[in-house]
């Protein structure tokens, strides 16, 4: 019989939002790495969400402030400075708000709906800081007097925090990066060297010294853990002096 529609309808937009699970690329859930020392930290995070929304990578610190955040994915941790994070997945449909220093679980993250993923990868950056090496005096050039029976002690400094993070120590080398010896005090006497031409490094790193004297110190790794040469040298040049002994042309 009669019937008549509504003059319009009501419009009902279904987002479905999956946050799913994240992981490095190789499927790892957390990693150690070595920040601050000269080489890139480049991780890629991948997910398994089945949303057809969009998709953010958040970091955070281990307390769940909002450090940083993109859809790539791909992040550069070197410059970060040592501690521990987090790296979440965030399924969204709306206007993102993702401000950095707010708490990720205590803000809405989409102006409509979002799902943040049910696990997070954990990274545990380990700074080392090989800093500036010089003299007292701020030079990085000396002679030595070695083999005549004064002794010869050079203090060395560094601009390194030592014993922040990591520990450091002195690597002395020849002029071809040789390992001689190692010293831990930066107060290093020369005496009985010997001529030629050293070099004396700083040396900061975590874990244990493996590199052993006698193998060339930009060949071999030089410890267990993180490392990072000072990014300069202290040169040594030793000069061998002899007064011998005189007489006459008879042996008087």
């Amino acid at each position: 019989e009669c019937f008549e529609l509504s003059s319009n309808f009501v419009t009902i937009t279904r987002s479905a939002v999956d946050g799913g699970n994240i992981s490095l690329e190789n499927g790892d859930f957390s990693i150690d790495i070595c920040v601050n020392d000269g080489n890139p930290d480049v991780l890629t995070f991948v997910n398994t969400t089945s949303s057809p929304e969009a998709y953010v990578f958040i970091v955070t610190d281990e307390n769940d402030i909002i450090l940083n955040a993109n859809d790539t994915g791909v992040f550069d941790f070197e410059s970060a400075g040592s501690g521990i994070c987090r790296v979440w997945g965030l399924s969204a449909s709306g206007n993102l708000t993702i401000p950095s220093g707010a708490n990720l679980t205590e803000i809405n993250l989409s102006s409509f709906c979002f799902e943040l993923s049910e696990n997070f990868v954990t990274i545990n950056r380990k700074e080392v800081n090989g800093g500036e090496v010089s003299f007292e005096d701020g030079s990085d050039f000396a002679f030595a007097c070695v083999n005549d029976g004064v002794p010869d002690p050079f203090t060395v400094v560094t601009t390194a925090t030592i014993g922040f993070t990591f520990n450091y120590t002195y690597v002395i080398t020849d002029d071809q990066n040789n390992i001689i010896a190692f010293n831990d005090l930066g107060l290093i006497d020369f005496e009985g060297a010997g001529v030629g031409r050293c070099r004396i490094w700083g040396l900061s790193f975590t874990g244990v010294v493996t590199a052993q004297v006698g193998e060339n110190a930009a060949e071999v790794p030089l410890t267990s853990d993180c490392y990072a040469l000072s990014s300069n040298f202290i040169t040594i040049e030793r000069s061998d002096v002899n007064g011998g002994g005189v007489g006459l042309s008879n042996g008087g």
